[in-house]
């Protein structure tokens, strides 16, 4: 299992062990929750994708206070609506370690879509990070799957 798939299991099992989640299809309001993955804080970030998907996001070994420093909305602060940061991407080695985002299938089965790297978007990784990322505890899914068919819309 690659690290970016693992950190998205151990992202959705948070979440649907706090109830923020659920595994049954129907519509979900946008949200996110502050956890510690790995001794590392993170947010993890979902919304309704359509068709019983859920976009799943995980941002690790993130530092709130100075993500907040580095936009022009400091006083207002991250929305947490996208799957990656509203900075620039240059300025994410400066309060986050890692980011994935992938899709959580709740219509035809539950799982995680895709398989090994494919279907995990919006990835990074800085340098610093590699070993701790790649050395994360496995993570067991919790009532679904870590993997499964990829459904790419057209």
């Amino acid at each position: 299992m690659t690290p970016f798939r693992n950190l998205l299991i151990h992202g959705l099992n948070r979440a649907l062990a706090s109830g923020q989640l659920s595994l049954e299809p129907g519509d979900i309001a946008p949200g996110h929750m502050f956890t510690s993955i790995g001794d590392r804080q993170s947010v993890v970030l979902w919304a309704d994708a359509g068709a019983g998907e859920v976009r799943l996001s995980v941002w690790w070994d993130y530092d709130d206070a100075v993500h907040r420093k580095l936009h022009s909305r400091a006083a207002v602060g991250e929305p947490f609506l996208k799957s990656e940061p509203i900075v620039s991407r240059a300025s994410y080695p400066l309060f986050v370690g890692a980011t994935a985002s992938g899709w959580l299938e709740r219509t035809e089965g539950r799982h995680l879509q895709g398989r090994s790297n494919r279907g995990i978007f919006g990835r990074y990784l800085r340098h610093s990070n590699l070993d701790a990322l790649a050395t994360l505890p496995l993570a067991v899914p919790d009532g679904f799957a870590g993997e499964g068919v990829l459904y790419v819309k057209r």
